[in-house]
């Protein structure tokens, strides 16, 4: 995908040719697993606390 990012125009799509870099070293699995622990983790949250995500 980001080959064919990266072959855009670049006037027509400057941002998409300006990440496509960063797609290509992208793991969205370390998110997926991050928010499966969230979703885990919020139903044993006491009531009233704020629900935000672990430090990494």
């Amino acid at each position: 995908m980001s080959t064919a990012w990266e072959e855009l125009d670049p006037d027509d799509y400057p941002f998409t040719r300006a990440v496509a870099n960063q797609l290509r070293e992208h793991d969205g699995r370390e998110q997926f697993l991050a928010g499966i622990d969230l979703v885990r983790i919020a139903p044993h949250l006491p009531s009233g606390q704020p629900r935000t995500p672990p430090a990494t």
